[in-house]
């Protein structure tokens, strides 16, 4: 909302609009327990209430830390760190003759479908056999068509899988509003339908009516980590967020102890290790890395996801392949502080006495939602790991 000046010129008035989402407070958890008046005289527990109040409170701080965690497939499309699957699987022998994958558009969005001739296919980036096709855990994941002749769609995000050749994709931030301007063509929905980052329907890299297009799922598979790369992987979301002007103050990244463990062996964090440990440890702040305030997530909070399936057949042989479940690979998080908005409250909170013992019943009740707002998915970044 910046102009220019010009001297005797009148400025134009620039209006600001709000764009709304509505954040459900669809999440009701309680605890209600009773403490009866003979125990408590016979205990030696002091404050037995309290503690169990605490008890209470601290195991929904880790329902919400959870849930918050799973949060990471809303991450921005394009800013996912791992393996990509890139297949081409056409024509009998991947030589980009025929479409292996296609789209349609839709009001919304699109439908990706793909036409393999067999069950697996070699992917470009790592040489690995890997199952086509599509299942539950590609919901949430960034995929993109890219063609024989060197061009690719923008990244968007797999909205539905509609069966295991067909997802339904939407832009990274929800946009359904058609467009005509540099980024999307006159008449679109998707953006860079025909070639990332252009809107001219001329130009090669039309996927809706050419031949040589195949499709790419970003971090389709989970990257081994080691305290060799480590360093690496996180400037990579460092990247990542810097490429979308995501501000450089209250950056976070959420860890689980595995990688904590290679981010203090890692050779180019040496000098950081003693200012890491001599800080104070709040809410499981343990140091800061690359401009990540490093946040330590334990047991069940960890968000995991299962990785593709590989395949010991090549091409074609439906009967005698041998499919192999895919390693399940953890996703740390690294986000701003915008990245979600969270909303919540004790409801209800009081003691009364039990009706049918000589008890009081100690009962709270707390209501809490969250979201990632369209606009700022792109202030969150993930990277999908196994070690």
């Amino acid at each position: 909302m910046v102009g220019d000046y010009t001297v005797g010129t009148d400025m134009t008035i620039q209006r600001p609009t709000d764009t709304e989402e509505v954040l459900h407070i669809n999440r009701k958890k309680y605890y209600n327990f009773d403490i009866d008046m003979s125990d408590k005289v016979m205990d030696y527990v002091n404050d037995e209430d309290s503690s169990l109040i605490k008890n209470s409170e601290s195991e929904l701080e880790r329902i919400v830390d959870t849930e918050f965690l799973t949060l990471v497939e809303w991450v921005k499309p394009g800013n996912w760190i791992g393996i990509n699957q890139r297949s081409l699987e056409a024509g009998g022998g991947g030589d980009g003759a025929d479409t292996s994958a296609s789209i349609v558009t839709s009001a919304t969005g699109g439908t990706i479908t793909i036409d393999a001739d067999g069950p697996g296919a070699e992917n470009w980036v790592n040489g690995t056999l890997y199952r086509l096709g599509f299942n539950a855990s590609e919901l949430g994941r960034p995929i993109r068509l890219v063609s024989t002749s060197g061009y690719a769609t923008d990244w968007w995000r797999i909205l539905s899988v509609t069966s295991s050749a067909a997802v339904t994709v939407e832009n990274w931030d929800g946009r359904v509003q058609t467009g005509n301007d540099s980024y999307v063509g006159e008449g679109d929905i998707l953006y860079g339908l025909h070639g990332e980052g252009r809107a001219n329907k001329t130009a090669d890299g039309g996927p809706t009516n050419e031949n040589g297009w195949f499709y790419e799922i970003q971090a389709s598979v989970p990257t081994t980590m080691t305290s060799s790369n480590v360093y690496n992987a996180i400037v990579e979301l460092k990247t990542a967020l810097d490429e979308n002007d995501c501000p450089d103050d209250e950056r976070y990244l959420i860890i689980d102890p595995a990688l904590e463990g290679f981010l203090l062996k890692a050779s180019q964090l040496q000098p950081a290790i003693a200012m890491a440990y001599e800080a104070v440890i709040l809410n499981g702040k343990v140091g800061k890395v690359a401009g990540f305030d490093i946040i330590l997530a334990t047991g069940s909070k960890v968000s995991t996801r299962a990785g593709r399936q590989t395949i010991d057949s090549d091409y074609g042989d439906w009967v005698n392949g041998t499919f192999t479940a895919g390693a399940t690979g953890s996703q740390a998080l690294a986000c701003h502080k915008a990245f979600c908005t969270f909303a919540h409250k004790w409801s209800e909170s009081r003691v009364i006495d039990s009706t049918t013992q000589f008890a009081k019943l100690y009962q709270g009740l707390n209501l809490f939602g969250m979201k990632v707002p369209a606009q700022r998915r792109k202030l969150g970044a993930v990277l999908y790991y196994t070690v």
